[in-house]
């Protein structure tokens, strides 16, 4: 009897379980940081954040439990998920040696890449 396990279907089905992982692990973690952050933010009567933490005041931020600062890492993993998904399907078309997907893939990932780093904020 064949192994299941060699079936070209079945590895797209452990990538789509994968994919999936990443983004409900990925929501749940920057919904978790989100509310948690709001949740300080009305303990403490903060007035709403106008801005996100810039980035090297986050840990100084989550130390002194700022709320906007929760809220800032709650954000970057709600950006961040995608993109991971989008790396994970990479590196599966890499291992599937698929090229075409492959090339796409990449092109999609450098593109978002390089908007989130020239982008003005």
């Amino acid at each position: 009897m064949p192994n299941s396990s060699s079936q070209p279907g079945n590895e797209l089905v452990k990538l789509n379980l994968y994919l999936h992982h990443i983004l409900v692990i990925g929501l749940v973690l920057s919904t978790a940081f989100l509310v948690f952050g709001g949740v300080i933010n009305l303990a403490s009567d903060a007035p709403p954040p106008i801005k996100l933490v810039p980035l090297n005041q986050l840990f100084a931020g989550v130390v002194r439990m700022d709320g906007t600062s929760f809220q800032t890492i709650g954000i970057i993993l709600l950006i961040a998920t995608p993109i991971l998904r989008v790396f994970g399907s990479l590196i599966f078309f890499l291992y599937q040696k698929d090229w075409l997907y492959t090339l796409a893939t990449l092109v999609v990932l450098c593109i978002v890449l390089v908007i989130i780093l020239i982008g003005k904020g």
